[in-house]
């Protein structure tokens, strides 16, 4: 790609790349590395014209709640009911097919109250810590 000067890298992360919920300690960590390695290496091949994008899905029907591990390391073992209502995987290839067509450098695919909870993190962190540990207080 650097020889040709041109490319696209697409990373695939997660809402929880950009905020972080309690029971998904190990997956919000590595999401969250990933964004920032996306990140970096998109001003870095700037120079080179490759294009660098993040998706950042929110909840999708997949078995990943299924294999998620808790902070203490212990599978969570159950589907979510977020997950269970989330997004087909048909319907999040048709935006990131979307996304590459427009070049977009981030693409987050989700609904409101994971969008919101982005926007009062960024804008309000006490808020967003406070109303994470109280969900965490729920979910123990």
């Amino acid at each position: 790609m650097v020889e040709r000067k041109s490319g696209h890298i697409v990373f695939i992360s997660s809402v929880q790349g950009l905020i972080a919920i309690p029971d998904r300690s190990a997956y919000a960590a590595s999401k969250h590395a990933l964004q920032a390695f996306g990140d970096s290496l998109r001003a870095e091949m700037y120079q080179h014209n490759i294009n660098v994008s993040v998706v950042s899905p929110g909840y999708v029907k997949t078995s990943v709640s299924l294999n998620a591990l808790s902070g203490s390391g212990e599978a969570h073992g159950q589907m979510d009911k977020s997950t269970a209502e989330g997004f087909s995987a048909e319907y999040v290839a048709i935006k990131i097919a979307d996304m590459l067509v427009n070049k977009d450098k981030e693409l987050i695919i989700s609904q409101f109250l994971p969008r919101l909870a982005i926007t009062i993190r960024h804008s309000m962190p006490y808020l967003y810590f406070w109303l994470m540990a109280r969900r965490a207080i729920k979910t123990s």
